[in-house]
């Protein structure tokens, strides 16, 4: 259930960055959406990670049984630590082709003590982009690497999404797709309309907001993975 709750949480910020520059839109709005998008997107990573805590639950760390908060603080930590290991890694490094190759292998690292562990790798290397993000004096240059790659990143994860399609289901429970896609949608415009009536009516306050983060992006994909 939890699984389903965070995929249905999030939206992706993609086809509402075309969208702008599509119809060359401007505005407080524009931003705005954005932003609720990617807040949306932190929100259902944190979701996401409680499946693995809640998983792990009474599992042993180190000889001592652990519970589930226990374990999310367990996601963090590494994350946390991941992340200034990599900053420390590259020093004072300017090399455009050593960031980007150190960058990949500490998501690979992070990642492969998430599967190690049975953790959330999104939650792990979320924080390890958060240490990144606010103590790396590289931050803006790796985010830009990253910005070549992710098309390509993204090409992957719908391919391998794919595969994972299984033409031999049963035939109703293909009638969720739809079941699930209404159940968003009516979960986003309903959220939308309860901000418009309880925030601080201004000029920029406008309704349809839960409408236009009815897109999801290569985020849900991964998670459903």
């Amino acid at each position: 259930a939890l699984l389903i709750i965070s995929t249905a949480m999030v939206s992706g910020t993609t086809p509402i960055q075309y969208t702008v520059e599509r119809y060359r839109a401007k505005g407080w709005m524009s931003t705005f959406a954005v932003y609720v998008a990617e807040f949306s997107e932190v929100i259902g990573i944190l979701v996401f990670s409680l499946v693995f805590a809640i998983a792990n639950n009474g599992e042993s760390f180190a000889s001592i049984e652990l519970g589930s908060v226990y374990w999310l603080i367990i996601q963090i930590i590494t994350g946390v630590l991941a992340g200034f290991l990599f900053t420390l890694f590259i020093g004072g490094s300017d090399n455009k082709e050593k960031l980007l190759v150190a960058l990949l292998g500490i998501i690979v690292f992070s990642s492969g003590i998430a599967y190690y562990l049975r953790l959330s790798p999104l939650l792990i290397t979320f924080f390890v982009g958060l240490v990144l993000a606010n103590v790396s004096v590289f931050a803006e240059r790796l985010r830009t690497r990253l910005e070549t790659v992710e098309k390509p990143f993204f090409i992957v994860i719908f391919f391998f999404a794919g595969m994972q399609l299984v033409p031999s289901l049963t035939w109703w429970s293909f009638l969720l797709i739809p079941l699930y896609a209404l159940l968003r949608w009516s979960g986003k415009w309903l959220g939308g309309e309860i901000a418009f009536r309880y925030a601080e009516r201004g000029e920029h306050v406008v309704r349809g907001v839960g409408s236009a983060l009815i897109s999801q992006g290569g985020l849900a994909v991964a998670m459903v993975l």
